[in-house]
């Protein structure tokens, strides 16, 4: 019998995930904008790093996922292929 992965480990990954994405969006909005101010240019290192902090999120996220995956593939064996 297949035992079923602990659904605190995806609770904590969604609001890992928030916080990461929001604090990168934040340094990478401060970055972008500091480099706005100092170049002169109207929003578009701004607009260009905030992206640059979405995708670093999503990222992780991603990576996170995987090591999760891993994690439940040593302890239970699972073999995640099979399900989709």
């Amino acid at each position: 019998m297949r035992k079923k992965s602990n659904p605190s480990q995806y609770i904590g990954l969604a609001l890992n995930f928030g916080i990461i994405l929001v604090i990168s969006m934040f340094i990478m909005f401060k970055v972008g904008a500091w480099i706005d101010a100092k170049l002169g240019t109207k929003g578009i290192f701004t607009v260009i790093f905030v992206v640059m902090g979405i995708v670093s999120g999503f990222r992780v996220l991603m990576s996170n996922i995987e090591a999760i995956d891993r994690h439940n593939k040593y302890r239970y064996g699972e073999d995640d292929e099979d399900e989709w």
